[in-house]
């Protein structure tokens, strides 16, 4: 509702012939959809070698993070294609517009939910896990990485609204510099720092 109130903003989308007339442009879209199962990957690796009990609280986490997600998910589902519509036939300033509006309602959306999740952690355990041992790396989890969600609803969105208006370059950058670069280097440093349950 908020977005269909910006004027000369249209809510169309983008024959798919068009962007997938360009061969190169075609293979940079489908390399960016094997990043995150390859960071997935890794990271599966790197918590296999901290200790093996932390995999079945690590699938856990990424069974969570759809629905910590869900409003990013939805948006990068149906805001691109409007918003590159809109870029290229020369409305970028609305673009602009509409895309500061979406991550500021990301950034307030997901620390609802961040915050909903701490307050309510104790019912939210219980539901997901009886097992003790593994309640306790839960607990470490959900005390701050759902915060983290408000930066990451964000990178979530931003490398399909960077395809959309034609740069599917930068969005491939973005993505492996996130997933393959920066998460990783995160639980690297959880690893060196030698506390299991910490911050990282």
């Amino acid at each position: 509702i908020l977005l269909a109130h910006k004027k000369g903003f249209c809510f169309k989308t983008i024959k798919f012939d068009i962007i997938f007339k360009d061969k190169k442009t075609s293979v940079i879209l489908m390399l960016q959809q094997l990043i995150p199962p390859l960071s997935l990957a890794f990271l599966m690796a790197l918590v296999a070698r901290v200790d093996e009990s932390h995999l079945g609280v690590f699938s856990l986490v990424f069974r969570l993070e759809p629905l910590l997600l869900v409003l990013p998910m939805v948006l990068t589902a149906s805001l691109p294609a409007s918003v590159g519509l809109n870029f290229l036939s020369g409305n970028k300033r609305c673009c602009y517009q509409v895309l500061k509006l979406s991550f500021i309602f990301i950034a307030v959306f997901q620390l609802i939910i961040a915050v909903l999740v701490n307050v309510y952690m104790s019912q939210l355990i219980d539901v997901l896990c009886p097992n003790y041992e593994q309640v306790k790396m839960i607990k470490n989890y959900l005390a701050l990485l759902p915060f983290g969600y408000i930066a990451l609803g964000m990178v979530v969105l931003y490398p399909s609204c960077l395809n959309a208006i034609g740069k599917p370059n930068q969005a491939f950058i973005t993505l492996i510099l996130h997933r393959m670069v920066l998460i990783p280097i995160f639980v690297l440093l959880a690893f060196f720092s030698g506390q299991q349950n910490n911050m990282y």
